[in-house]
């Protein structure tokens, strides 16, 4: 995946990242489950499959997977790289409110 750089991204999609993220996503931190380690991560959930594809193209981090219990599939586009969240997280600092 080719790096997009963060001053290529306007004021719009920075805002509509983080109201994605502040209504279908979350922040948090998950345990290993082979090792006694814990690992944060950004994630946002959604049945619109080409919505995610767009948010990770203008992120330039993460990887979508499914999940096909439900009637409809949910597509989750999990960020797990440490530098890609602390990049991503400095990059919504001023358009976040909640979380």
């Amino acid at each position: 995946m080719i790096a997009v750089r963060e001053s290529l991204l306007t004021p719009f999609q920075l805002g509509y990242v983080a109201g994605l993220l502040d209504g279908e996503g979350s922040i948090g931190i998950l345990r290993a489950k082979d090792r006694a380690e814990w690992r944060p991560y950004m994630e946002v959930a959604n049945t619109n499959l080409p919505a995610l594809q767009l948010i990770q193209t203008w992120l330039a981090a993460g990887y979508i997977t499914v999940d096909k219990a439900n009637n409809r599939p949910v597509y989750h586009l999990r960020i797990t790289n440490y530098r890609d969240i602390y990049r991503i997280a400095s990059l919504l600092k001023g358009f976040c409110t909640i979380k």
